[in-house]
């Protein structure tokens, strides 16, 4: 074998082992570009549901605010309902007549006047209650009607002005009064 032979051995070996590591190079080439498009894909698919995801959780934040702002109008309206209410019953015992007046006052002063030493009412009233109880009259008091009765010591005070009985109803039947007048709100 000559030189030229061994040459064109040693070069035809070359182009074997060049052509083998090109192919090794592309496989492995096209496995990583293949890995490479499923890690893309996975990627692509994560990022795309985390997308979805979080879109879902901004349109959920979204739905609550608004769900809360309707019922902070709600709530809202349904306050001026009740302090328009609460106005209009105020301004109808400020006009009673006085017949209904002196009949309220009569059955406040029977049930109450026991154990009580002083008596107070408003202004209007006081003449009508100084003729119809024994008890001593204490002194004019701002309110719309009614009476406060107080024992001799001073230490027990019974507020039964229309004032304090409108705001004691209210207060005991508000939750009640505004299921009868909202009934949507119980469902």
């Amino acid at each position: 074998m000559g030189l030229e032979q061994v040459i064109d051995s040693i070069i035809a070996e070359g182009k074997r082992s060049a052509q083998q590591l090109r192919k090794e190079g592309e496989s492995t080439g096209s496995k990583l570009v293949a890995e490479a498009n499923l890690r893309a894909a996975a990627l692509k698919e994560k990022r795309r549901t985390t997308a979805k995801e979080e879109g879902e959780l901004v349109r959920l934040r979204e739905l609550a605010n608004a769900e809360l702002e309707v019922s902070r109008r709600r709530l809202h309206m349904e306050r001026e309902v009740l302090e328009g209410l609460l106005e209009r019953t105020k301004a109808r015992i400020a006009v009673l007549p006085e017949k209904q007046d002196q009949e309220l006052l009569r059955s406040l002063i029977k049930a109450n006047e026991k154990g009580g030493a002083t008596i107070y009412a408003n202004a209007r009233n006081r003449l009508f209650v100084q003729s119809i109880t024994s008890l001593k009259y204490g002194g004019d008091i701002p309110c719309m009607g009614g009476i406060i009765v107080e024992s001799a010591d001073r230490t027990v005070r019974l507020d039964l002005t229309y004032d304090t009985l409108l705001e004691e109803l209210i207060d005991t039947r508000l939750a009640k009064l505004s299921q009868q007048l909202f009934p949507a709100r119980s469902a």
